[in-house]
């Protein structure tokens, strides 16, 4: 084949692979069989993979491997994150990229530790948050703090953020416009913190960390990733509020991160199955 024919070849090459990549996510990643030029080289928001490993394997590419650390550019020290944070806090806390900045009390940044290995992202301020310009400190702040205390964690050694940093009118969803340019302060929050896990708190925050849409139903039980960072979706504490049914759902999803980080890591303890009543 010539050179030119080649090189005119190579865009279709891709959108198929592109095709049976996205074809994949939506409904079975079995069929999905074409290696991973495009899983690696083309996005950051990748493909599902609901097998966990039961053991580390040197072969491994290193966003699998079991014992590897998420890096984003130089390691950097806790300090170093956070100054790091707080430069881009003042950078961005006057920002007016979109409409929800007019009705803003707060811009709600985010909070917890800067070297955290475990990030939650959810959809965006509510109005407690935005009087206090802090994340999660309402009625589902107290929700994902009992969450966060069954993972095993404490509040001041994870990192919580959202997707839009000021609080939508009425506490809508995020509209397309406002999740495209308030997008990059989260992107960038993830390379400083470097998580090694991403909790994804509802399908609004799934959907744009991931790339791409599906229900719930789809995106919940399975092991995702962004970058070098695994990533687990599971219901808004919100909606837990209003569906209490909801809650042994999002234990499944807890119990899953746990069974990858007691494999990866295993410093915590093991965690305690709630009673009915819980």
């Amino acid at each position: 084949m010539s050179s030119e024919k080649h090189q005119s070849a190579t865009p279709i090459a891709e959108r198929i692979e592109q095709f049976l990549y996205q074809h994949a996510q939506m409904y079975s990643p079995d069929i999905f069989l074409l290696g991973t030029h495009y899983r690696e080289g083309r996005s950051d928001r990748t493909t599902t993979k609901p097998e966990i490993p039961e053991k580390p394997s040197a072969s491994r590419n290193d966003r699998d491997a079991v014992k590897s650390i998420p890096v984003v550019g130089e390691q950097r020290s806790v300090n170093h994150r956070a100054q790091l944070l707080d430069e881009f806090y003042q950078e961005i806390k006057d920002c007016q990229k979109c409409k929800l900045a007019k009705g803003r009390t707060h811009l709600v940044f985010g909070a917890g530790a800067p070297d955290a290995r475990l990030m939650f992202v959810g959809e965006g301020p509510g109005r407690e948050e935005d009087l206090q310009g802090l994340p999660f400190v309402g009625p589902a702040g107290q929700v994902l703090d009992r969450m966060i205390k069954r993972l095993g964690f404490e509040r001041d050694e994870v990192y919580i953020a959202n997707v839009v940093k000021c609080r939508p009118p009425q506490n809508r969803d995020p509209q397309a416009d406002e999740v495209e340019a308030c997008f990059p302060y989260l992107q960038r929050q993830i390379d400083i913190i470097q998580p090694r896990y991403i909790f994804c708190l509802g399908r609004i925050a799934a959907h744009a960390l991931l790339g791409y849409k599906a229900e719930m139903a789809t995106l919940r039980g399975r092991i995702h990733y962004y970058k070098n960072s695994k990533v687990f979706v599971t219901y808004h504490p919100a909606a837990l509020l209003r569906n209490q049914k909801l809650f042994w759902a999002t234990f499944e999803d807890m119990k899953l991160f746990r069974k990858v980080y007691d494999q990866e890591i295993g410093d915590k303890p093991p965690m305690e199955t709630p009673n009915k009543r819980a």
